[in-house]
């Protein structure tokens, strides 16, 4: 490479940034667009080998730009293919099936709308049993199984089960386009109804078990069990929730009471959670005096861990990716760019799986990042001095601009989803963001404590119990304030990206009312 070449690439400010967000460009269009494969991959092949030979010339960024939208819709479309003995292709919607397969996660025990016991997990199906046929097959299920032999499944094993099986393609109505997107996200292809009396069998095949999941998540269990010992209902569903992302045992009245007060982002493990519990973690360690590169190296290593523990969302490993980079840049003592190490964070995820571009928790998740590191710069510069005078008012400021960031952006997609928005968000978080900090903080001590010693995990729980009440007061009091939700129905994809122009419009509202005074001046003097 010559040094003319360098030179060049050098001047590719934030190149993971523009590497990811051309990479969701092509992926959006990918969604729309039918292309060949073959074609698309040869495609692909002639704008990189154009790149590479013209990477000295100034169109090689559009050629560059070009690559990674075409990277894009390479990637859906390779994602969008289906196996030909995939269950979903061989049956579309049939009652009294055979299935047999693994179970492929820790199944999940709850009660359904109609108060029965259910049990439910994804099953990985290698073969069906069609008129007494067996059949090689492939694919992945969700199955809810009602019978007497539910609470027997375990995760790796192998079982034959008999049901009703609904592909995902063949369900129906609009209230369910949301699931089926959840659904695709997850490359689940159907859903597998075990509701009869011993209609499943489990066979006597080896297991295929992953033991770091399984380690994780029997730990994860432990804990909740430790939490449900040391805490009282609904407390220690709340403290599951912050810590695990365990949202499934909070309480629905108090769930709704977040989603009212507009801070129902607290109960999901973000780049926030991350964060806290990364700089609690590099403060012990400088206590047992670690410097920061050793304390740096061990929060790497949590990170992996504290991924599997929490379930691997996307905000997890987004938060973890970004952090672990970071980290990194600590360590080889190179300072690293927020934007960057966010476009890498799209892009790792998105290679991994481009429908995550259409999971909620993914662009919730990202938008609120961007919107936090962009925006925020603009708030607080058009704050006056005068409210910047003491350490609190300081604080006081910062918070309020960062929340209303996080906010304003969040809104559009919020109403989009949901159809309504939190009008109190912004002054609840002043007040939730440092109870969120200091319940991690405990948490993780008693969490360990609580393998130690539980009578001591029992004092430090105690301090836990007041600040979770604190959070939960703070929600309910907002929550149930008259104006604290604005619904807004029928708010379509357009406004969002209308919403968003503007948003950008009127951050950069300086540079333009200014070109435009250079213009009419200029004019004038013509």
């Amino acid at each position: 490479m010559t040094e003319e070449t360098k030179k060049n690439l050098k001047k590719i400010n934030r190149p993971f940034f523009f590497i990811g967000l051309f990479l969701v460009i092509g992926i959006a269009i990918g969604c729309y667009l039918s292309v060949n494969i073959l074609l698309l991959y040869l495609i692909c092949l002639v704008f990189l080998i154009l790149s590479i030979l013209f990477i000295n010339r100034r169109f090689f960024y559009l050629l560059f730009v070009i690559l990674c939208i075409l990277v894009g819709i390479l990637r859906y479309d390779a994602a969008d293919i289906v196996a030909d003995d995939n269950i979903a292709n061989l049956i579309k919607s049939q009652k009294d099936i055979k299935i047999i397969g693994y179970v492929i996660e820790v199944p999940v025990f709850s009660r359904d709308r109609y108060g029965r016991e259910r049990c439910s997990f994804n099953f990985r199906v290698t073969h069906i049993i069609n008129d007494h046929c067996l059949e090689v097959s492939s694919g992945l299920v969700k199955v809810s199984s009602f019978n007497r032999f539910s609470k027997n499944f375990e995760y790796g094993y192998a079982y034959a089960l008999e049901g009703d099986f609904k592909a995902v393609s063949s369900l129906e109505g609009a209230r369910l386009e949301g699931y089926k997107i959840y659904l695709k996200n997850r490359y689940i292809n159907g859903l597998f109804y075990n509701n009869k009396t011993d209609a499943a069998i489990k066979l006597n095949i080896k297991p295929k078990r992953n033991i770091l999941y399984l380690w994780s998540m029997n730990l994860r269990a432990k804990l909740m069990n430790k939490y449900k010992q040391l805490l009282d209902e609904p407390y220690n569903g709340l403290l599951g929730a912050l810590i695990l992302g365990e949202r499934a045992e909070i309480d629905e009245n108090i769930f709704n009471f977040f989603i009212s007060s507009g801070s129902v982002h607290v109960l999901a493990i973000s780049g926030l959670h991350v964060g806290i519990i990364v700089l609690f973690l590099i403060f012990i360690g400088k206590i047992f005096g670690l410097n920061r590169n050793q304390a740096s190296i061990i929060c790497i290593g949590f990170l992996l861990f504290y991924c599997f523990l929490s379930g691997a969302r996307v905000s997890v490993v987004r938060a973890s990716i970004m952090a672990g980079i970071i980290l990194g840049g600590w360590v080889i003592k190179r300072d690293s760019d927020i934007y960057n190490s966010l476009g890498l964070a799209a892009f790792l995820i998105l290679m991994f799986n481009p429908y995550y571009l259409f999971d909620i928790g993914f662009q919730l998740s990202f938008i609120s990042v961007l919107s936090i590191v962009y925006l925020f710069p603009k708030l607080i510069n058009r704050v006056p001095p005068l409210f910047k005078t003491t350490k609190f008012t300081k604080y006081f400021v910062d918070g309020l601009c960062v929340s209303l960031a996080a906010s304003i952006a969040v809104a559009p997609l919020s109403l989009y989803y949901f159809e309504k928005v939190s009008t109190v968000g912004v002054f609840t978080n002043l007040i939730m963001l440092p109870l969120l900090s200091l319940v991690l903080m405990l948490g993780v001590i008693v969490s360990l404590l609580s393998f130690i010693s539980m009578p001591i995990a029992k004092i430090f729980a105690e301090t836990l119990w007041l600040f979770l009440s604190f959070m939960m007061k703070t929600a309910q009091g907002f929550g149930n304030l008259p104006f604290s939700i604005i619904e807004f129905t029928n708010f379509r994809l357009s406004y969002v990206l209308g919403s968003y122009l503007l948003l950008i419009s009127m951050a950069h509202i300086d540079i333009l009312s200014k070109r435009i005074k250079d213009r009419l001046l200029n004019s004038s003097i013509e």
